[in-house]
């Protein structure tokens, strides 16, 4: 009975750690037992678990933190959009910071098709991709990261590569970029050849760290020019078969540091003069990784 059912009406954070005993029970509408919740965190959920991931944090509308960690989601922003008499409405929830850890069943964070997973990513600005063993795919090339700011991805060894071209055309608010530990990644982002005379801009991306990526060969293999105007600091460690950092032209002017398996070429000055700022373009270019 509904009424049997206990309602945390100010309730803002919860963990849920999964157990033989565990039920969860909120009927088809959760935001009237969770309604203040902002912070959401789920460990351990099994297969048999049967637990509507999608529909339950679709449904919390102040939720902003979801963690999902060492558990068997196959699937993580996906809902009926369909709504009849019996099925869930799916609210469009104002997550901004998202991690996920150990889901080795997850294959990809949302369907392309679907217009409502692509605009609740839209609202994130961090997110943690863990050691998902499955994932094939980060997001379709339709999805667009407005606002994201923070992007970390690490031991998620069924990528290729990270990101499209489109998608890398609208990360135009990511301050820093991590990618660590990923055994079968290629290339960062996948520049197409109706690309060739365009370029991408990372406005604010401050901070670039590739580690541990043995078959990485380049950031992006195409012809495909970058700018990055506010980078200060580029890491590339534990990438032996990275030759080159694109085909294109590359442009860093506020660079100051980058460090290649252990070396760190330092330059302190912010207004970089033509020559430096050609010798350190030249490094990134042109680098051979031991």
């Amino acid at each position: 009975m509904r009424d049997q059912i206990a309602t945390f009406p100010s309730l803002e954070r919860l963990v849920v750690k999964w157990n033989d005993n565990l039920k969860i029970q909120c009927g088809l509408r959760p935001e009237e037992y969770f309604g203040k919740l902002k912070v959401l965190h789920l460990l351990c959920f099994p297969k048999q678990s049967a637990f509507p991931l999608p529909f339950f944090f679709h449904s919390l509308p102040n939720l902003e933190k979801l963690l999902v960690k060492d558990s068997f989601f196959d699937e993580i922003f996906q809902c009926e959009e369909v709504i009849g008499e019996e099925k869930p409405v799916c609210g469009r929830t104002p997550v901004s910071k998202l991690r996920l850890s150990k889901l080795h069943e997850l294959t990809h964070l949302c369907k392309e098709e679907s217009q409502l997973e692509v605009d609740i990513l839209r609202n994130l600005e961090t997110l943690k991709v863990q050691e998902c063993s499955g994932l094939k795919n980060l997001v379709p090339s339709t999805v667009y990261f407005d606002n994201l700011r923070t992007l970390v991805v690490s031991e998620c060894h069924g990528l290729v590569n990270l990101v499209s071209y489109s998608t890398a055309k609208n990360l135009g608010q990511l301050e820093m970029m991590k990618v660590a530990n990923c055994e079968t990644i290629e290339e960062i982002v996948v520049c197409s050849d109706n690309a060739v005379n365009d370029g991408i801009v990372f406005t604010e991306l401050e901070c670039l760290q590739l580690k541990g990526l043995p078959r990485l060969k380049s950031f992006c293999s195409g012809d495909c020019n970058f700018i990055f105007p506010a980078l200060r600091e580029v890491i590339i460690t534990e990438c032996p078969n990275m030759q080159i950092f694109s085909k294109g032209e590359l442009s860093t002017p506020r660079l100051y540091e980058v460090k290649l398996t252990g070396d760190v070429y330092e330059y302190m000055d912010e207004d970089i003069d033509e020559d430096i700022e050609k010798k350190i373009d030249d490094i990134l270019i042109k680098m051979k990784l031991a």
